[in-house]
């Protein structure tokens, strides 16, 4: 399987960050295994699972000394 990089992200500058996050694309007449797109649905959704995550722990950090601040205000 011959994979090259889409043209608009071949810049340099951003080299070291093409591993991490620019997507591979197949060479003109050839396609991916299915070996291949199931490890791209699994890192893929595996991505999703982290950011939502991440959010859902940043909105929790937040959320918490604001419950307990209003807590303390609004005693009854």
């Amino acid at each position: 399987m011959l994979l090259k990089r889409p043209r608009s992200c071949t810049s340099s500058s951003s080299e070291k960050l093409s591993q991490l996050f620019l997507q591979w694309v197949a060479l003109a007449g050839t396609s991916f295994s299915f070996l291949q797109r199931v490890g791209a649905v699994v890192r893929n959704g595996g991505k999703l699972f982290a950011v939502g995550s991440g959010a859902s722990v940043v909105k929790i950090a937040k959320w918490n000394p604001e419950k307990d601040l209003l807590a303390m205000v609004t005693k009854d």
